[in-house]
């Protein structure tokens, strides 16, 4: 590389550092940024920590506690999801009981 092309080179990265760090400047010192238009005006502060209670977030389906029947072996669904290639012309292992075998379907 040649002396005029290595300044240049170290010039356009110096430049390209200060433009990333004013961008995070601008992001980080003003709340009117763009990052913060899309939230509601009570929202609280990006960064600020919030106490939460088990109804803030709620998975559906089956919940810690309420299963009433013991989960059974794996081996009992094999007889219904066993043995389906034949029938439909597809490889052995696209069978549901290959992918499904010890999994809580």
């Amino acid at each position: 590389m040649t002396k005029n092309k290595s300044s240049f080179v170290i010039l356009v990265t110096a430049v390209a550092i200060v433009f990333i760090f004013l961008y995070f400047v601008e992001i980080f010192a003003n709340p009117e940024h763009t990052l913060y238009a899309a939230l509601p005006e009570n929202h609280p502060p990006i960064g600020t920590r919030t106490a939460s209670v088990s109804d803030d977030i709620f998975i559906p389906g089956t919940q810690p506690g309420e299963l009433t029947t013991p989960i059974t072996s794996p081996e009992r669904c094999r007889a219904c999801h066993q043995g389906l290639s034949g029938k439909v012309n597809q490889p052995k292992e696209y069978e549901p009981w290959t992918g499904w075998q010890g999994s809580m379907m």
